[in-house]
């Protein structure tokens, strides 16, 4: 069984936004996904001798699996019920550890593990005959490790990751493509959307050469150019006037790693200083896939825009902001209480923004990209910037400690539940809730209502 949580960033009615990259990265995993994402009963797992022999009893696994569905009135049951359990032990696989997770682990009496990599074959191996319940918190890279991958039918085991979750929450160009080629069946482009800022990947030469003469039209735009792979914003430049821009990259090559991102003009500014909105997603299931929202926070730059200023005006993200003189947890992040009530007392007639156009636009998008960022413009337009699968969950925050913790807390009795005792699940409709976490996505009911789902319909206007 299987669950991760996405993060998003600027707000524009990010609910819907959240759908959208949810539906996509839905339809996605089902056209290219492995059957082996689905955790079903083995009748006795102590029988095999060896995990290491179990490449043939995998395949044997992924063959039931292909054969395995749901009915649109009950699901199979993928793990034991917790109380069956003498301890619950949460271990972090190719991740660091997350302190909130750490708090409610120590809370709740569970064990919680460093780290497990890939020299810890005989700790996974036992995993399945312990007489605990095994969550294991991992990257979407975490099941092409073959250990894990072969104890995913336990009900004994719990693991935190989607394969090939990186298409849309990894490298930026990854992201880009995936996103692209998800509308275009439907008779769109990602462009037309106006989800996300237009941009363009040097590393493919046509794409490349129009945005060269893109800009030649267009000489007083500004774009920001990041590395496929980066993170914490390094490596990110930005440019306000072209011609420094085609000195650096006006030679394309197809081995350049970098895409080129409209700088959003006309920003809306707290206080004179930029920021984003990141919110989350949490796929609690797969087949068939449950989607929850979960409101997130502000983070905003310590120092006042100026569009010719260094990165650190430009770059919200709190790696960067930390480096600046000044910097207070406090200050840096704000809630989604506190955006609601600065833009109630600049706009009268924005007055509910964050429930009624934000957090829409936010959960839309989920259904398309999961864990995102995003920015708003002064006409309060919510862009889709990127998106992140192992996001901050801030703490020691004013006004975010209860609910990050509250959010951890939910999010792993949902998951527990929804594998355990998941015909409670089955006709629970989009806005239903569990805890802080928000129904965005049923799939069981997607497709037993027939009613198919068209990003290029709901994008079209926002």
């Amino acid at each position: 069984m299987f669950f991760t949580v996405l993060g998003f960033r600027r707000p524009r009615s990010i609910v819907r936004t959240c759908i959208f990259l949810v539906i996509l990265f839905v339809i996605y995993l089902v056209l290219t996904s492995p059957p082996s994402l689905l955790k079903y009963e083995s009748r006795d797992p102590t029988n095999y001798a060896s995990l290491k022999r179990s490449l043939l009893v995998h395949a044997a696994h992924r063959a039931l699996a292909e054969n395995l569905s749901f009915s649109c009135t009950s699901l199979p049951v993928q793990l034991l019920p917790v109380s069956s359990f003498r301890n619950v032990e949460f271990y972090f696989f190719g991740k660091p550890i997350m302190q909130v997770f750490k708090d409610v682990s120590d809370e709740r009496h569970w064990k919680w593990k460093l780290l497990l990599n890939s020299s810890s074959t005989a700790r996974i191996e036992r995993l399945i005959h312990a007489d605990a319940l095994s969550i294991i918190y991992g990257t979407s890279y975490a099941l092409e490790h073959q250990y894990i991958r072969n104890i995913t039918w336990s009900q004994r085991v719990l693991v935190a990751s989607v394969s090939k979750a990186f298409k849309v929450t990894g490298p930026k160009n990854k992201q880009l493509i995936t996103f692209r080629q998800f509308v275009e069946p439907f008779g769109c482009s990602l462009n037309d959307l106006k989800l996300m800022p237009k941009s363009f990947l040097f590393s493919e030469n046509n794409e490349c050469l129009d945005f060269f003469v893109h800009i030649s039209k267009n000489t007083k735009s500004a774009w920001i150019i990041k590395p496929y792979g980066g993170y914490g914003g390094n490596d990110i430049e930005i440019y306000n006037t072209v011609s420094p821009l085609i000195d650096k990259f006006g030679k394309c090559d197809k081995r350049s790693r970098y895409l080129a991102q409209e700088y959003l003009p006309n920003l809306l500014l707290l206080n004179g200083r930029k920021f984003d909105v990141r919110a989350y997603i949490l796929i609690a299931r797969t087949k068939p896939y449950f989607l929850f929202y979960h409101p997130g926070y502000l983070r905003v730059a310590i120092s006042k825009f100026s569009a010719s200023a260094g990165r650190e005006v430009h770059l919200t993200n709190t790696h960067v902001q930390s480096q600046v003189r000044g910097f207070t947890m406090d200050d840096h992040f704000w809630s989604f209480s506190a955006f609601q009530q600065y833009i109630s007392n600049i706009s009268m007639s924005n007055d509910d923004f964050v429930h009624t156009k934000l957090e829409p636009i936010i959960r839309q998008t989920g259904l398309f990209i999961l864990q995102a960022d995003f920015m708003v413009t002064a006409d309060f337009h919510v862009w889709f910037i990127e998106a992140n699968n192992y996001p901050l969950w801030p703490s020691n925050v004013k006004g975010l400690d209860k609910q990050t913790y509250e959010m951890a807390n939910h999010m792993l009795d949902l998951v527990m539940e929804i594998h355990s005792s998941p015909d409670m699940f089955v006709k629970l409709k989009p806005g239903a809730r569990y805890g802080s976490w928000e129904l965005v996505y049923n799939e069981l009911q997607a497709k037993c209502s027939g009613v198919q789902y068209n990003p290029c319909k709901d994008f079209r206007v926002q």
